[in-house]
């Protein structure tokens, strides 16, 4: 039984890096968002800790607390109007959703993020809805 778990972890874990790679967060998007264009309009992203079977690498960590630290500052400025940080796996893996007060706050932020994350494997930064039925 734990073998098959850890099986099924692993495959769940393979799935969502491929989910994210075709979506485009595993590298920097070129093009910044331009007046027109469906990300534009988008208010919230989400940034993700992931694990590749032996928990979250420790800089991937520490780049997930900074960015959780900068997006802290953010909020007591008040361009941000929430946090929801929620553990999607077993090993540690972690979703911070960051709802802005607008468009152009997510997108600043957002590119902020991407920036402070580069060269960090499995940390991936996501424009998406903080919707209820995101992991």
């Amino acid at each position: 039984m734990g073998m098959v778990a850890l099986f099924f972890f692993i495959w769940v874990s393979l799935v969502l890096v491929a989910c994210l790679g075709a979506n485009g967060c595993l590298s920097h998007a070129g093009d910044p968002a331009t007046p027109g264009k469906s990300g534009s309009s988008m208010s919230s992203f989400s940034i993700y800790a992931l694990s590749m079977g032996r928990g979250v690498p420790e800089r991937t960590r520490q780049v997930f607390q900074q960015a959780r630290t900068l997006l802290e500052d953010a909020r007591q400025k008040g361009k941000v109007v929430q946090l929801k940080q929620t553990r999607i796996g077993l090993e540690g893996e972690t979703r911070l959703c960051v709802e802005c007060s607008s468009s152009i706050v997510a997108q600043d932020l957002f590119d902020q993020i991407i920036e402070l994350g580069k060269g960090v494997e499995l940390l991936n930064v996501v424009m998406e809805p903080c919707a209820e039925n995101n992991p």
